[in-house]
């Protein structure tokens, strides 16, 4: 059972960068436009960020998903043939 709790971990990790990234995003597009001189007030704000949480967000986390796949076991077998194990998982994080 213990792969159980990796998958589960490796999951909800994907989905809190997922929901994480997504809100981000749409801030900076918000702020992007408010800076073009669109009006943008707290409730626009609160709406896009949930339609972007509805809409976006499971799209991303499919690609989450799909990199790290790849990502973290090159990261694996990169730190058993060279070392460095931290600095080979945060790279494949960030990739």
């Amino acid at each position: 059972m213990r792969w159980l709790r990796r998958l589960s971990a490796w999951l909800g990790g994907a989905m809190l960068a997922a929901v994480l990234g997504s809100s981000v995003q749409t801030q900076f597009n918000l702020a992007e436009l408010q800076a073009l001189g669109a009006s943008i007030d707290l409730s626009t704000r609160w709406s896009a960020t949930l339609h972007d949480l509805s809409g976006f967000t499971p799209a991303w986390w499919g690609l989450l998903v799909a990199g790290f796949a790849l990502a973290l076991p090159m990261a694996a077998w990169l730190s058993q043939r060279h070392g460095l194990r931290d600095q080979w998982y945060a790279l494949a994080g960030a990739m």
